[in-house]
Order: C-alpha cells, then structure tokens, then sequence
C-alpha cells in the first residue's frame, strides 16, 4: 500500500519554465529561439543516425537489457 507524503507537485519548481520566459523575451527583441530544450525533435525534422539505431538494436537483442536492478542497488557497487 502506498501512502501520500507530500501533495502532488508540492514544493516542486522546474527550470525549463523560467528558461522558456526568458527565450519568449529574447524573442521579443528580435533574437531567434531554437525550441530545443522541449519538444519531440523528430517532429522539427531532425533524423536519427543510423549508427544509433544499430547500437540500440544491438541493446535490445541483449536479454540483459531486461533485467531487474536489486532494489538496493547493482551488487558491485
């Protein structure tokens, strides 16, 4: 069973926030804003390698990369 701490968001402030208020400002005196910072990239047009989707398929095949962590922790460290 879980139990609530502290309400949902409580306390929690997020940078990328203030960051976009001060790109809308720059924009405001004419600076152009690439949007990087959130977003999906590919939907801008960006491409990913070719060379990253052969190491992520490489990954996948590795059953291993399914595995469970112990909860405290990977025992070597």
């Amino acid at each position: 069973m879980r139990f609530d701490i502290a309400r949902s968001g409580s306390g929690l402030t997020y940078e990328i926030r203030h960051i976009v208020a001060v790109a809308n400002k720059l924009k405001e005196y004419g600076v152009e804003v690439f949007w990087e910072n959130i977003g999906d990239p590919v939907s801008k047009g960006e491409k990913i390698p070719d060379w990253m989707k052969e190491v992520l398929i490489d990954i996948m095949g590795d059953d291993l990369s399914y595995a469970y962590s112990p909860t405290k922790g990977m025992n070597e460290t």
